[in-house]
């Protein structure tokens, strides 16, 4: 994986446990404390993993937790899918400006 280059799939980095083994996502997280790029991490069917369980890019130690914004939503998980209604996690100075630039509420 290079700089610039960003997965087809929004997917590919999570939920799907058949389309992403927990190698591949340490090499991603190992890739962006490297090279000090962000990941966005949306986790929107966490609560729908069958086999195993969900494991997020942020938990795989401290420094890709400081580099990993995660957002969720309500829809998927608990059949709410005419209610946007979703959240974002992260350093706080990040969620901080986010909220400032209205982004999010």
């Amino acid at each position: 994986m290079e700089v610039g280059i960003v997965p087809a799939e929004p997917d590919v980095v999570h939920h799907h446990a058949e389309k992403v083994r927990p190698r591949q996502q340490e090499a991603v997280a190992r890739l962006a404390v490297d090279r000090q790029l962000w990941v966005i991490s949306d986790e929107c069917y966490e609560a729908l993993t069958f086999e195993g369980r969900h494991i997020s890019i942020a938990q795989l130690g401290a420094d890709i937790k400081a580099r990993t914004i995660v957002v969720n939503t309500c829809s998927k998980a608990y059949a709410m899918t005419g209610w946007r209604i979703g959240y974002a996690a992260g350093p706080k100075a990040v969620i901080r400006a986010i909220t400032r630039r209205g982004l999010i509420a």
